[in-house]
């Protein structure tokens, strides 16, 4: 028997509670109350590891926790490790090159999420839709408090219409988002060179 088919199946073993937490995530949205023996297994299993990053205070934005990003993107760099070792190369190199990808590809994820709900909002200012409806209203209390820190470390003392600061924080999600991208590749080819 191969030794590293033991990594292989672990990382399939992550990818299925990957799923499972992806579920429960998702349950949480629409029935965060649900009463059904499925749904209260389901949390049983996956809440003391979610619990676990909960406390990361700085990933709450607005009424938003984004705390069980971090653990997802943490099993997801275990299972894509384990993948990589399962072909033979375990290495530091390629341990390191496995991170960088995955810290890249969690920050360019959750700034394209970001980017995705300016978007719906500005598409709700084109139309005019009133900020006292419940949608735009949930959208402006999680955007504004965001907005207004990443503004007031950019533009110190100056302050922004509300139509300004979004187009402004969408833009600048992209090119965030393509810098990410375009620097990846090459970093992460400098990390696997590492001769250990």
């Amino acid at each position: 028997m191969n030794p590293y088919r033991v990594f292989e199946f672990a990382s399939y073993l992550i990818d299925f509670y990957l799923l499972i937490i992806s579920l429960r995530i998702i349950l949480s949205w629409f029935a965060g109350d649900l009463q059904m023996p499925g749904v209260d297994l389901l949390r049983r299993v996956t809440d003391p590891y979610l619990n676990l990053f909960r406390g990361a205070g700085f990933l709450r934005v607005g009424f938003i926790d984004f705390s069980p990003l971090l653990g997802i993107f943490f099993l997801i760099f275990v299972s894509n490790l384990f993948k990589t070792y399962a072909s033979g190369l375990i290495a530091v190199s390629v341990t390191l090159a496995v991170l960088v990808q995955t810290v890249f590809y969690g920050v360019s994820s959750i700034i394209t999420l970001f980017a995705i709900i300016a978007l719906i909002r500005v598409v709700g200012l084109f139309i005019h839709a009133s900020s006292v409806d419940t949608l735009w209203y949930r959208l402006d209390s999680f955007l504004q408090p965001l907005i207004s820190r990443i503004f007031a470390k950019l533009l110190p003392g100056r302050s922004l219409p509300w139509g300004t600061a979004l187009g402004l924080f969408l833009a600048l999600c992209f090119v965030v988002s393509i810098l990410l991208r375009v620097a990846a590749g090459p970093i992460i080819g400098l990390i696997q060179r590492i001769p250990f």
